[in-house]
C-alpha cells in the first residue's frame, strides 16, 4: 500500500468519515496514487484529479483507463492558482516526478533541490472554484500536494473552503518560502469555515485554527533538521 494512501486512511479515522464520501478533489494528482485507490476501494464515489504536468497527466489518464474508472474519475490537465486563464512557469525535477513545481522566482545555479537548473515549461492555470463550478459539493475531501504553491491555490478556492470539505494538504515551509505564499495560505484559511488543525505527524493533538498556531507550525517545520514538512488537515 502506498505510504500516501495510509495518510488517507488516517484522515478517515481521525475525522470519523463514513465511506463512501461523495467526492475527492485531488490537487496535484500525479499519476493517480491517491485518487485511484480512493475510488477503487470505496472511500469515494467519484473524484476530480488535477495534474498540470503533461507527462504525469498521460500516465494518470492511462491508469484511470486501466482501472476502468473513466466514469468515476474526471481528470484535468491544468495547474491551479488564484486566477483563471493564466500561464505559469512549471519547473520539472530531473529525477522525481512528484517534485515538479510552479516557479515564482527567477534563479540560476544550484539551490536546495537544484531548482535553478531545472527545465521549465508553460502550463495553463485556473482556479479550483472554477473547476468545481458545476459540482454540488455535498460531501467529500480536498487532498492537496503542490510543493509549496498551496497559498495561491487556496486564494482561488473560497467556495470550496467554505463547503464543509475537510482539507488535507502538504505543509512544507521551504517550498512556501520559494513561492512566498505562506501569508496567502494563512489569509485564505483564516477566511474559511475551518476551526481546527490536525498535524498528521502528531495527530493526537488538535490545534485551534488561528494565526498563532499556523505561525507555530511554520516555524516548527522550517527549523526541523529531521523532517522539514508534514501534512495538515483542516476541518
Amino acid at each position: 500500500m502506498p505510504f500516501d494512501f495510509e495518510k488517507m486512511e488516517l484522515v478517515f479515522k481521525l475525522l470519523k468519515l463514513k465511506s463512501p464520501q461523495e467526492l475527492l478533489i485531488d490537487i496535484g494528482a500525479n499519476i493517480g496514487t491517491i485518487c485511484i485507490p480512493a475510488v477503487k476501494r470505496g472511500y469515494f464515489k467519484s473524484a476530480i484529479a488535477i495534474e498540470p504536468d503533461p507527462f504525469n497527466y498521460k500516465l494518470l489518464a492511462i491508469n484511470i483507463l486501466i482501472n476502468d474508472l473513466q466514469i468515476s474519475i474526471s481528470s484535468k490537465n491544468t495547474a491551479l492558482g488564484n486566477q483563471i486563464d493564466t500561464v505559469l512557469q512549471f519547473e520539472l525535477s530531473k529525477d522525481n516526478n512528484e517534485d515538479h513545481r510552479v516557479r515564482v522566482i527567477n534563479e540560476t545555479g544550484d539551490a536546495g533541490y537544484d531548482e535553478g537548473n531545472r527545465k521549465t515549461i508553460d502550463v495553463l492555470s485556473t482556479t479550483l472554484d472554477n473547476i468545481v463550478e458545476a459540482e454540488k459539493l455535498d460531501g467529500g475531501v480536498v487532498w492537496m500536494d503542490t510543493q509549496g504553491y498551496e497559498g495561491f491555490i487556496l486564494q482561488g478556492a473560497s467556495r470550496v473552503l467554505n463547503s464543509g470539505f475537510p482539507l488535507a494538504t502538504e505543509f512544507w515551509p521551504y517550498g512556501m518560502d520559494r513561492t512566498n505564499c505562506f501569508e496567502n495560505f494563512k489569509v485564505a484559511l483564516m477566511k474559511s469555515s475551518y476551526t481546527k488543525i490536525y498535524d498528521l505527524i502528531d495527530s493526537s493533538h488538535v490545534l485551534e485554527l488561528n494565526e498563532g498556531n499556523l505561525n507555530f507550525l511554520y516555524s516548527k517545520y522550517k527549523n526541523c533538521k529531521v523532517n522539514g514538512s508534514t501534512d495538515l488537515v483542516f476541518v
